[in-house]
């Protein structure tokens, strides 16, 4: 599991700016939580309706709250990478929906072309959804726990010459 690294600061007293520092640094982070922060980063309706179904205790109402507002920061932090995200997202929906229909036709079904070309942009469109309801809490939760680094490393435009 990744690294969750938290930094607080403490006044020692009111009229000295003389700080005191506090590292934690744990190497594990509940499933609970990780269920939790990818039901809310994928934005599903009534999270809490998933994580009990998966098998895990609801949030209470002020819980949401916090965790709403905690997916809005992640989620936030992604902003660079929106296009990226997309397009992977778009390009594995492309190849399920055409290896769906591969398989389609070699188990024999007989599909028309223009049915085969109007139903593989629905699937393509129903799995770009299903890849991003992974990709999106994935990357969120990697950027938040610090796996992937250097945010805005690649948001240069690229030069025509």
């Amino acid at each position: 599991m990744g690294r969750c690294q938290v930094n607080w600061k403490f006044w020692k007293k009111e009229d000295t700016q003389e700080s005191v520092e506090f590292y934690i640094d744990s190497s594990e982070i509940p499933t609970s939580t990780l269920v939790r922060w990818a039901l809310y980063d994928s934005c599903v309706p009534n999270p809490n309706k998933y994580a009990q179904a998966l098998g895990f205790n609801p949030v209470s109402k002020e819980g949401e709250e916090m965790e709403i507002q905690e997916s809005k920061v992640r989620l936030e932090k992604l902003e660079p990478y929106d296009e990226f995200i997309y397009t992977f997202a778009n390009i594995s929906g492309d190849i399920l929906a055409e290896t769906f229909s591969g398989v389609m036709k070699k188990i024999g079904v007989e599909i028309t072309d223009e049915d085969l070309i109007e139903g593989r942009e629905i699937m393509a469109e129903l799995y770009s959804g299903v890849a991003l309801s992974c990709i999106i809490p994935a990357f969120s939760i990697a950027l938040h726990l610090g796996i992937i680094v250097n945010p805005g490393a690649f948001v240069t435009e690229a030069s025509d010459e």
